[in-house]
C-alpha cells in the first residue's frame, strides 16, 4: 500500500523530508548523518520536528554508500506516533502519515544496508501541538 498526499486543499499539513546522507563507519560501528527540510543536519542525535497530520518521508541521498533502507519502526517503549506507515513508497523512498491526535516524540530506529552490512540507528520525530493562529 503506498500513502500519498492528497492532491486537493482538505490537506493541510506538510511533508517532511528526512534525508539518509551517508553511514560513516569508525571502529567497526556505523553512525547515520542526516538532513532534514526543517533545516537540521547531523548524525543519529538530530530530531525532526512535525506536526500532526504531516507526512513524513525518508530517502537515500544521491551518491550515498547506503544501499537501501531495510525497515523503520518505533523504537521499543518509544511511542508510535504514525496512524499510517512508515512504510515503502515509490522510488525506493519511506513515507509515514503522523497521526492527528499524536505529540510528543518518538525514538524510532532506521534499518538500513551499507554493502554487506545491516545497521539499525535510532534518529526522534518530535511531535509539536496543535496551535491555534488567533
Amino acid at each position: 500500500m503506498q500513502y500519498h498526499k492528497p492532491k486537493t486543499n482538505i490537506y493541510m499539513g506538510k511533508t517532511v523530508t528526512i534525508t539518509l546522507l551517508s553511514a560513516e563507519e569508525i571502529n567497526g560501528k556505523y553512525t547515520l548523518h542526516l538532513k532534514d527540510t526543517e533545516g537540521h543536519t547531523g548524525d543519529n542525535n538530530i530530531t525532526s520536528q512535525a506536526n500532526p497530520g504531516d507526512f513524513v518521508k525518508w530517502k537515500i541521498e544521491t551518491g550515498s554508500n547506503i544501499d537501501r533502507i531495510d525497515n523503520i519502526y518505533a523504537k521499543t517503549g518509544s511511542i508510535n506516533v504514525f496512524s499510517e506507515g512508515p512504510q515503502l513508497d515509490e522510488n525506493d523512498t519511506w513515507i509515514g502519515k503522523v497521526s492527528p491526535t499524536a505529540t510528543g516524540s518518538e525514538a524510532y530506529n532506521i534499518q538500513y544496508t551499507v554493502g554487506s552490512e545491516t545497521v539499525v540507528d535510532d534518529p526522534e520525530i518530535d511531535i509539536k501541538p496543535p496551535t491555534s493562529n488567533s
